[in-house]
């Protein structure tokens, strides 16, 4: 299965983890904005668990675009939160069976709270640019507000950074620790859409122009908002 939709409808709802069934429509629109705009690149994830986030941003590449997958897998005894449980076989067989495009598929075990600078230049020299980042690592503010500013790193024109969990009364940490980031210092992204349980962001230059496509698609749905987060105008639906 290589296409989003076709994803969607079958190896989705086989593989293991906690995504939202009605993601599938935001990440169209993202898709189908990035196309028009002619965004492209890779996509990478910061906590995998067995791909079931992952695999759907990999059907939305195309051929050759990398999908990096960053996790403890195997290092278990790191996970302090136990947000989660990575399993790299799992993972591997999941993605052998339902991408079957060919795909630069990259797997970094360890902390990304650990990463240094030379490792995430690396990341960023050898696949990058992104047109898409999933934070869903540790769940602790520590951990959040690391894995958003390596996010932000990475992220060029047009680059979609999701945060999972943002308002998960379950994992404060994970508000915590972007509240702290978008407080802390000057930042190049800003929110533009809160959809199934995953915050949506951009850069400057796109979150405006993500914000119109996507009020325009979804202003009917039910619960539409327009609010302010940070300055900046969000969607927010159920």
């Amino acid at each position: 299965m290589n296409s989003l939709t076709e994803y969607w409808h079958g190896g989705f709802n086989q593989v293991e983890g906690w995504v939202d069934n009605e993601l599938l429509q935001p990440l169209a629109e993202v898709q189908a904005f990035q196309t028009e705009n002619n965004v492209t690149g890779s996509v990478l994830e910061i906590g995998v668990h067995h791909g079931k986030f992952l695999l759907a941003l990999a059907a939305m590449t195309a051929p050759g675009e990398a999908v990096v997958a960053i996790d403890l897998f195997d290092l278990q005894n790191l996970n302090v939160d136990q947000s989660g449980s990575g399993n790299k076989a799992a993972f591997l067989n999941n993605f052998s069976r339902y991408i079957t495009d060919e795909r630069r598929l990259e797997v970094i075990e360890g902390d990304s709270l650990t990463f240094n600078l030379a490792k995430k230049c690396a990341i960023d020299r050898d696949f990058g640019p992104f047109r898409f980042i999933s934070v869903d690592g540790g769940h602790t503010a520590e951990h959040t507000f690391h894995d958003i500013q390596f996010a932000a790193d990475l992220a060029t024109s047009g680059t979609v950074i999701s945060i999972d969990d943002y308002y998960n009364m379950h994992w404060p940490g994970v508000h915590e620790g972007t509240c702290r980031y978008m407080a802390a210092s000057p930042t190049h992204i800003k929110p533009f859409c809160f959809a199934a349980n995953k915050l949506f962001l951009s850069d400057f230059a796109y979150a405006g122009n993500y914000f119109a496509h996507f009020e325009k698609q979804f202003r009917e749905r039910l619960n539409f908002k327009v609010v302010s987060m940070w300055g900046s105008q969000v969607c927010v639906f159920s």
